[in-house]
């Protein structure tokens, strides 16, 4: 996205600011979620750039999926298809078919859950927990309950581990340096350093430099 902005290519920074507010509403930032999503409206808007009003409808049903709103998951779903159809040369309509549909009645009572779905349900909240994605996390727990086994406590997704490589270059950022400046201290390209922040950026459940640099702290306080 740097290079984008750099040589003046606007258009193709809007898929790199579509996948950050993916993830930060797999992460709960439904704050940062928003933010990207009002821009990327801001931006479509006067230029009838439909392909990125779409993308700002996706991550809108996203969040509003992990607050378990899903009058306005639908909503925004139905921007991008409307109910009933599935238009052509649309990719994010096969999502809308998949993943927008709110949580399926249980047909048995909590006592008469098989062991197989209790245990599919827990493997669904530990990896959510691993991956820092809390509110869905969240959901497979209130579901694990539902089915008569206590539900996981999150993992705070600041215990994340990162790599070696990430832990210097996170630590070079909250320091307030630039991409290129890392990368010339690290003997890096700053491509490899933007990949790297790409990378790390949803192990503490972050999208920003800023809030990267405050979960740093938090750890150095723990």
């Amino acid at each position: 996205m740097d290079l984008c902005d750099q040589y003046h290519y606007p258009m193709l920074v809007w898929p790199g600011k579509f996948l950050m507010a993916c993830t930060a509403a797999a992460c709960g930032d439904h704050r940062a979620t928003r933010a990207l999503a009002d821009q990327m409206e801001q931006w479509a808007g006067p230029r009838r750039a439909g392909v990125v009003r779409v993308h700002s409808a996706h991550v809108r049903a996203l969040s509003a999926l992990g607050q378990g709103n899903f009058e306005e998951a639908y909503q925004q779903a139905a921007f991008i298809a409307p109910a009933g159809t599935l238009p052509k040369f649309a990719p994010h309509a096969l999502w809308t078919v998949l993943d927008p549909d709110p949580p399926p009645l249980r047909r048995a009572p909590p006592t008469r859950q098989s062991p197989r779905t209790r245990a599919t349900v827990g493997s669904a909240a530990e990896i959510f927990q691993r991956l820092g994605a809390a509110p869905w996390a969240d959901r497979a727990s209130q579901e694990l309950r539902a089915c008569g086994s206590p539900g996981r406590t999150a993992t705070p997704p600041e215990t994340a581990a990162l790599t070696p490589q990430q832990q210097r270059i996170a630590c070079l950022v909250a320091t307030g340096l630039s991409n290129k400046q890392i990368a010339e201290k690290l003997f890096l390209s700053p491509r490899t350093v933007s990949t790297h922040l790409y990378q790390l950026f949803p192990k503490p459940g972050v999208t920003s430099r800023a809030a990267l640099r405050d979960a740093l702290e938090r750890l150095h306080q723990q």
